[in-house]
């Protein structure tokens, strides 16, 4: 049988020992598929429904996305970070700003520590507020207003996240398993809705 690739490869890769891992049973790779699957579904369709609801009211944006879309080739559709930047910066604002994760997944300090002007005790339970870190009037101008342009610089080019204060998927070692594979279906499925369809005014 023909050996798996992608990440059902690495994933039994690690489960079969061919690196260093924690990994013991079958069942830590099912779950891991299974949160891949769930998360990327779910984190796929909701944003797209919000999508057309912002493009909707907002004809102006929509206008722009189109030109873009219209402007790019069928090969380059497959690359659009790239070569559609008001695209992906939209993308980016329907993901900060319609708040699919309003708060992060709980964690446990290992350690004490202290964030901002806290003290907290190993073992203590934090949780990120994702609502209170995307709507900081602190970090964003205007945060309730949705404006996809907040998410390029003066020349037209995608600001770098690292820079902004904006946690969709989370971050580090624990971020969201499936963020790559939702972030590429996510551009795929808005480039081909928006080469056939149009969002009407509400």
């Amino acid at each position: 049988m023909p050996k798996a690739e992608g990440l059902v490869g690495g994933l039994l890769d690690i489960f079969d020992g061919e690196k260093n891992s924690d990994v013991e049973n079958i069942d830590d790779v099912i779950s891991v598929l299974r949160d891949v699957m769930f998360g990327v579904s779910d984190g796929s369709y909701q944003p797209l429904l919000w999508m057309a609801m912002y493009l909707a009211k907002n004809p102006d944006i929509q206008r722009r996305i189109h030109a873009e879309i219209d402007a790019s080739s069928a090969e380059s559709a497959t690359c659009q970070r790239v070569v559609m930047p008001y695209l992906e910066a939209t993308i980016r604002e329907v993901l900060r700003h319609s708040e699919l994760t309003t708060l992060g997944i709980p964690r446990r300090l290992e350690q004490d520590a202290t964030i901002g002007n806290n003290n907290f005790t190993k073992d203590t339970i934090v949780i990120v507020n994702v609502f209170a870190l995307h709507r900081d009037p602190r970090h964003w101008d205007a945060p309730e207003v949705f404006n996809p342009s907040r998410f390029l610089d003066d020349a037209g080019k995608l600001r770098s996240l690292s820079e902004l204060s904006y946690l969709p998927f989370s971050t580090g070692q624990r971020s969201c398993v499936g963020q790559q594979m939702a972030r590429n279906l996510l551009s795929k499925l808005f480039v081909k809705f928006y080469q056939r369809f149009e969002s009407h005014e509400i």
